[in-house]
């Protein structure tokens, strides 16, 4: 009967400490996802900002005439083929 008792604890202690392991697991895997999300935040701000500066630079800066910094449309002058035709120096 003595060994039946042993083996009966032996039986409970190892579903504590596989439970135990387990719990310790999931905390290690949550810290690890909470950083990994963190990380990624960290990398999509940094690629962002990125982006806005290169965008930055490629957009015309405030020259003369330009009304950028009022907020009104750029103006864009269209010209026709006839425009374009008397302009050039063949004409």
């Amino acid at each position: 009967m003595d060994n039946f008792t042993d083996s009966l604890k032996k039986a409970f202690y190892l579903g504590v400490g596989l439970a135990s392991y387990a719990a310790e697991q999931v905390g290690d895997i949550q810290v690890k996802a909470q950083e990994a999300a963190e990380d990624l935040i960290r990398r999509g701000e940094t690629t962002a900002e990125e982006a806005t500066r290169l965008i930055n630079t490629w957009t015309p800066q405030n020259a003369a005439g330009n009304d950028a910094e009022s907020g009104r449309p750029q103006k864009i002058e269209i010209l026709s083929v006839e425009d374009v035709d008397s302009d050039s120096p063949d004409a």
